[in-house]
């Protein structure tokens, strides 16, 4: 259980600041596989043209 005190309001700052890193970075490296996912798409449709 977390105190009520500050030191208990510390460290749910902390922590949700460190969840907010966390989750922010796993969004950017989300959004960086976008793009390679397309250009896959676009080489297994030039692929499909050829045959």
């Amino acid at each position: 259980m977390i105190p009520d005190n500050l030191y208990g309001a510390l460290y749910l700052s902390v922590l949700d600041m460190v969840l907010l890193i966390v989750f922010l970075t796993l969004i950017g490296w989300v959004l960086k596989l976008f793009p390679i996912i397309n250009k896959f798409i676009r080489i297994f449709n030039r692929k499909e043209d050829k045959k």
